[in-house]
């Protein structure tokens, strides 16, 4: 199906994670760089300071760039305006470059933004049940029939995700000195990339428990719809194409099933995206020609399943091998906990002879069911 990647949050009471592995989510609870960031944003919180404001300043302080708000800091600058700036734009465009279904949920304002993402350690919410139908009648004396809404509190961990590097003193000297030796970002991008590629794959895997709260993905949720798929799509794309599209109207129909109508988002693996391009044919003979009116095909496989209403787009992904994921773009179904995106932070140490990089995020995924466990997720694989 695909393949679980261990998730290394380090000891801590009420923690449940895989194998300790290396990984690129850190936990800081213990260290003083994330005490004093904690500290501060619960302060700017408690002062009434809006959620992009606490986030500016919190990060800001851990910046000792020549740009920083904070002259004191600014007179010990680590890195110089210009470097900074490009270090930061090398941050953003990795990361650009590497969202995929995350990207699509943000795209579509599927979030919840944190005001104070430092201090959230659990997001919760309520799950309402339903009433019964309404009682008709002529009469208006007829006695109602009484109900009421029941609440479920359910909630997901809101996970620190980072990756860090650093460089020796000797080596940024170098590079702001105007001897043609420039500051490499490449250690930048790389760190970006490992972050970003861990928040899709919390997206799609989950994988993480937290003080009896458990982030779900795609992939994992207890309520999915599941399913399996005719056969791999790298064989029917040359076999029988028809056959994908009875797959995608079949997971459309599992998620109607459950009161949710779309639009929907289909997530096939990177390796079947090329499959797709071949030609459709509702069905296949010894060639293509031979099939009656369809001997000049006018469209590929995935330009019929896209004209599928309600089918918004196909989009690749490498978190998938063997399986796709339909996902309906509502908030009740899935939604970003959003801190901030990746961003980078940097700091002094061993006297100054060193100096930390660390690019952090922090986000999280609500994958939901309804009270009655209904999803609008579905989730098909290769049979055996």
């Amino acid at each position: 199906m695909f393949e679980q990647k261990s998730i290394d949050l380090g000891m801590q009471p009420g923690l449940t994670t895989g194998p300790r592995t290396q990984s690129a989510i850190v936990d800081l609870a213990r260290s003083p760089t994330w005490r004093r960031m904690l500290m501060m944003s619960s302060e700017l919180e408690r002062r009434g300071c809006p959620a992009d404001e606490i986030v500016r300043r919190t990060l800001g302080a851990m910046r000792p760039c020549a740009d920083s708000p904070n002259r004191q800091i600014a007179a010990n600058a680590t890195l110089r305006k210009d470097q900074w700036i490009e270090y930061t734009a090398r941050v953003i465009r990795a990361y650009q470059q590497r969202l995929v279904a995350v990207g699509d949920l943000l795209d579509r304002g599927l979030r919840t933004t944190f005001p104070n993402p430092f201090g959230k350690l659990i997001w919760q919410r309520e799950q309402e049940s339903e009433m019964t139908d309404a009682h008709v009648s002529m009469y208006a004396a007829t006695p109602p029939q009484d109900d009421r809404v029941t609440y479920n509190i359910v909630g997901v961990p809101v996970p620190v995700i980072s990756k860090g590097f650093n460089l020796d003193e000797r080596v940024l000297s170098a590079s702001q000195n105007g001897g043609g030796d420039s500051l490499d970002t490449t250690n930048a991008a790389a760190a970006t990339r490992v972050v970003t590629e861990k928040l899709e794959n919390l997206l799609f895997a989950g994988g993480l428990t937290f003080g009896g709260s458990t982030l779900y993905g795609y992939t994992n949720h207890p309520s999915r719809n599941q399913g399996s798929l005719s056969a791999s799509w790298l064989t029917l794309s040359t076999t029988e194409p028809k056959a994908i599209l009875d797959d995608v109207l079949a997971m459309m129909q599992a998620c109607h099933n459950d009161n949710v109508d779309g639009p929907f988002m289909l997530y096939i693996p990177r390796d079947w995206e090329i499959a797709l391009e071949n030609d459709y044919f509702a069905t296949v003979a010894a060639s293509p020609a031979a099939v009656t009116g369809m001997s000049t095909p006018n469209r590929s496989i995935r330009e019929r399943v896209e004209a599928i209403p309600g089918i918004t787009g196909i989009r690749s992904t490498k978190e998938l091998t063997a399986g796709v994921v339909l996902v309906a773009m509502d908030a009740e179904v899935v939604e970003v906990g959003f801190g901030f995106e990746p961003t980078l932070i940097t700091w002094e140490g061993q006297g100054g002879m060193s100096n930390h990089f660390r690019v952090l995020s922090i986000m999280t995924f609500r994958v939901s069911a309804d009270y009655a466990g209904r999803s609008g997720v579905a989730h098909y694989v290769v049979a055996g």
